[in-house]
């Protein structure tokens, strides 16, 4: 819906310039390829025709939300990357005092000894100097992105104080399994599953940090799979790609992957496919203010408590 919107838009700011051009046709989908992947590809070639008639200069292209742009920093601002080289540093100080400790309880000379205290003096009172330089360095740093942090929207700070969901994907429909190895060790047989699907989606095999199921054990149903992946881009190549699990024999109509979301979102979501399902049924649908959704007059799911009677409400849209 965004691309398509956004050619939409894009076509009504440049009517005069494209008034001949034939990409303004609305895209449909086909077994070929998805609309929205026409539509994108729609979107460059419009771009490129603009540009090569001079007509982008009259305009400037700004992002609007700056929530939704890839999160990294330079590696000089990171603090923990600068932490870690503060603790190395002091690690390589208590090894060389280990050292000066060792060489002054050897059987050598007086001199010899007085000369090694003396250099190692030398070497403490720079090394102490360097070290001084470097918390500095880090303060400076440290209050430099605490300041940026608070010249930040409300919204930034709201979702900085929550989990980063920026690059967790969550998968449905893949069986449980406890399978034994010949260790009688659990074997994570639906890991191999997950890495499949994730390689459907994105078309090549896609780093993961970490994968798990999400609740207790059930053996009537298979829990979510919360997958970690390594970047923000892999994670929306596997979205866009999601489509392609409709092809797989193995995965189609049965696996679906979607973004992690916050509960009340994902809730939100939950509503609105259960009121359209019912609505499309011709079956009689309401939601309170309060956010319940009742349907023939069952309570169905509500915003704040989930699914008020989940077999009841399927039995109702099945066979209403």
């Amino acid at each position: 819906m965004e691309i398509t919107e956004a050619k939409r838009l894009l076509i009504e700011r440049f009517t005069d310039e494209i008034a001949d051009c034939p990409l303004k046709t609305v895209r449909r989908q086909s077994s070929v390829r998805s609309a929205h992947d026409a539509e994108a590809e729609d979107i460059i070639r419009i771009m490129e025709l603009l540009d090569n008639q001079d007509d982008l200069k009259k305009v400037r292209f700004a992002a609007t939300n700056l929530v939704r742009l890839p999160k990294y920093g330079p590696e000089e601002l990171n603090v923990c990357s600068v932490m870690d080289k503060q603790v190395c540093l002091e690690n390589k100080v208590d090894a060389l005092s280990k050292q000066m400790n060792d060489i002054q309880g050897s059987d050598i000379s007086a001199i010899a000894a007085t000369r090694h205290d003396e250099q190692f003096a030398v070497m403490t009172t720079k090394i102490q100097e360097q070290h001084d330089l470097f918390t500095a360095a880090c303060a400076q740093v440290t209050d430099s992105l605490r300041s940026s942090n608070s010249g930040s929207t409300a919204a930034v700070n709201d979702t900085a104080a929550s989990v980063d969901r920026s690059r967790n994907d969550i998968i449905t429909g893949v069986e449980e399994s406890r399978e034994m190895n010949n260790n009688n060790k659990k074997k994570n047989v639906w890991r191999d599953t997950v890495a499949r699907i994730l390689m459907i989606t994105a078309g090549r095999d896609v780093w993961i940090e970490d994968a798990f199921r999400l609740g207790r054990f059930n053996n009537q149903r298979s829990r979510p799979i919360l997958v970690k992946l390594a970047s923000v881009w892999d994670r929306r190549l596997i979205l866009s790609g999601a489509h392609k699990l409709n092809s797989d024999v193995q995965f189609s109509r049965r696996v679906y992957v979607n973004a992690d979301e916050p509960l009340e979102v994902r809730r939100k979501h939950t509503l609105d496919r259960g009121r359209n399902r019912a609505q499309s049924r011709d079956q009689t649908v309401s939601v309170s203010n309060d956010g319940v959704l009742s349907v023939d007059g069952n309570e169905y799911f509500c915003l704040k408590r989930g699914f008020v009677n989940r077999h009841s409400m399927v039995d109702t849209i099945h066979n209403g």
